[in-house]
């Protein structure tokens, strides 16, 4: 009696995959003290690339990082320090945003080269205050207007929480007119001062809130 085969699990994949030429670059930018650096050094690989935007003496990083099976390239970028007003070395990270290493016609005057020495973002992550809603949603608002796939990091979620301050992620997203995923960058201790190893049950809520902003980078350009 011949034996039964076993049975042969087909996983179907989500296509097309963003790996080597097709890998996604994705810009994290925020306010000060939105804890965007916070969320790049925890996802940022042990290779991280550093340089400074063209001009400015304001330092970016970018580094390599797997999202299931997709490959992208994260770059952190200098805070905004307002959406009104503003200075040069923001306008450099706009820049950027806009145009990548690539100069139009209407900057070929200006004596700085490119800001950054690489291709402009296929997805802009702004990551923000959850606790300062509402500062941090003019940005959003003027983000929005360029033209490129956003999604929104409400990072701060706990710490909003203990505050008293509940967001709706799905609504808010509903109304921007993007993806809103809840993050918390930071992993503390309720005891100021201390900083106890995570139980595993926090570092799976910690993950599952990272992967779903790095997800819906993908998902925003499908």
């Amino acid at each position: 009696m011949k034996p039964t085969p076993s049975p042969v699990a087909t996983i179907p994949l989500r296509e097309p995959l963003f790996r080597g030429p097709r890998r996604l670059r994705i810009a994290l930018v925020g306010l000060p003290n939105s804890g965007k650096s916070t969320f790049f050094a925890a996802v940022a690989s042990t290779s991280v690339r550093r340089g400074a935007l063209a001009g400015t003496g304001r330092a970016w990083d970018e580094c390599a990082v797997q999202i299931g099976l997709d490959e992208a390239r994260v770059i952190d970028l200098p805070s905004i320090r307002s959406p009104h007003h503003l200075e040069s070395d923001d306008r450099a990270a706009l820049k950027y945003l806009l145009w990548g290493d690539e100069r139009p016609p209407v900057s070929r005057h200006e004596p700085d080269g490119p800001p950054a020495p690489f291709a402009p973002p296929d997805v802009i992550v702004q990551v923000l205050d959850a606790t300062a809603l509402e500062h941090h949603l003019e940005l959003t608002l003027k983000l929005a207007k360029f033209g490129r796939p956003l999604v929104v990091a409400l990072n701060k979620m706990d710490e909003a929480e203990e505050r008293g301050i509940y967001v709706n992620a799905r609504e808010l997203g509903a109304r921007l007119g993007v993806p809103c995923a809840k993050t918390r960058a930071r992993m503390r201790s309720r005891r100021a001062g201390t900083s106890p190893p995570p139980s595993p049950r926090s570092r799976r809520c910690w993950a599952r809130r990272r992967s779903s902003t790095l997800s819906a980078c993908r998902r925003n350009c499908w």
